[in-house]
């Protein structure tokens, strides 16, 4: 499933900003960001991340200096984790996409959201554990024929398997 999470008027805060200003400042850019990222969340109707998504940014603003995508990224992300929109901001639970900070027309953030498959994810483990697991079983079948076909007097070699 994909969201895509259009939040007007708006560029996360960013590292340098965050670094350059008091414990107390820091924490209200930090909650605005997550305030802002919850409320376009909840009316777009994003539910909570139950596994890992892919995060793809977008960035316009149409004049001013514009941030480096590095730098925005810290606050979005941990934002959108606040925000139970993502398990957790690691490699295990979160795969980024593209990020674009460029000119445009309006001054926006354009967060998409799309839950990675765990099927897409696993593929390959899981046909690696069924293969483990016939190989593992074949044996055993065999055994299982051998009894079967000596007949009732090997009653006891079959509850011994």
């Amino acid at each position: 499933m994909r969201w895509t999470l259009t939040i007007p008027d708006f560029v996360p805060t960013s590292v340098n900003v965050l670094i350059g200003c008091g414990k107390g400042k820091r924490h209200r850019l930090k909650k605005g960001d997550k305030d802002v990222v919850a409320f376009y969340a909840l009316a777009t109707g994003v539910p909570e991340a139950l596994g890992p998504r892919l995060v793809s940014v977008a960035i316009t603003s149409p004049r001013g200096k514009l941030p480096d995508a590095d730098n925005v990224l810290k606050s979005l992300l941990d934002s959108l984790v606040a925000c139970r929109l993502l398990i957790d901001d690691d490699a295990v639970h979160m795969e980024l996409g593209r990020v674009t900070v460029e000119r445009g027309p309006l001054r926006q953030t354009v967060v998409t959201l799309e839950d990675l498959s765990s099927a897409m994810r696993t593929e390959f483990l899981d046909r690696k554990l069924l293969v483990d697991l016939l190989e593992a079983v074949e044996p055993l079948c065999g055994q299982l024929k051998a009894v079967m076909s000596a007949g009732p007097t090997h009653e006891r070699s079959l509850l011994w398997l």
